[in-house]
């Protein structure tokens, strides 16, 4: 927050509203930045509950950052490191995916033998 040396010689009334001004004009450039910043930007409150994204984080993702639906599960993707790993689990994340866990395999790997296949393969192609 800034103030000018002529804003301190005003009577107290007129520095609190200068103030207050200046704190919501700089609310505004900030909110600018991260709408327009390349970067994702999520900002969560300390249950861990997003309370908003940017639109390149919603590009990147395709979550939008909403709520999810009642009932809906969260799977966290990506998950590299232990460090990520400890970190997911203190925010009570249940499920999690990611090269720390398994690499990518075939779906034959990891299928048992007896589960139906996921759809019919289009005609004149393999499955």
């Amino acid at each position: 927050m800034r103030m000018s040396t002529r804003d301190r010689a005003t009577p107290s009334g007129a520095i609190v509203q200068v103030l207050v001004r200046t704190a919501e004009a700089d609310r505004k450039r900030l909110f600018a930045a991260i709408q327009h910043s390349a970067e994702s930007v999520v900002i969560t409150n300390l249950a861990a509950e997003i309370e908003y994204v940017n639109p390149a984080f919603e590009q990147a993702t395709g979550c939008s950052g909403s709520p999810p639906s009642p009932g809906a599960t969260a799977i966290a993707e990506g998950v590299e490191s232990q460090e990520e790993l400890a970190m997911l689990r203190e925010l009570g994340v249940q499920l999690v995916q990611g090269y720390l866990l398994a690499r990518p395999a075939p779906v034959a790997e990891w299928m048992l033998p007896d589960e139906p296949r996921l759809g019919k393969p289009r005609s004149g192609r393999s499955a």
